[in-house]
């Protein structure tokens, strides 16, 4: 899935460059969980795919699955 291939494309990258604590929530994120445990690593887009956001570093950020699912397609 487009999600999947998006997470395994970026989830070290946004780690190394943000560590492990959520953008939204700030908690540490345990990145052995697996999807679908709430406190799973997740990766967010700043300004949301459906509305343009571009699958770009500069537009994602790790969070925990739980704060990317309340957040919706909200813009940050």
């Amino acid at each position: 899935s487009r999600i999947r291939s998006l997470k395994r494309r970026f989830l070290a990258s946004l780690v190394e460059r943000d560590g492990t604590a959520c953008g939204i929530c700030g908690s540490d994120i345990d990145l052995t969980l697996p999807y679908p445990d709430p406190g799973s690593p997740s990766v967010d887009h700043v300004i949301p795919w459906s509305r343009g956001g571009p699958d770009h570093m500069d537009n994602l950020r790790l969070t925990c699955l739980s704060c990317n699912l309340d957040r919706g397609t909200k813009a940050a």
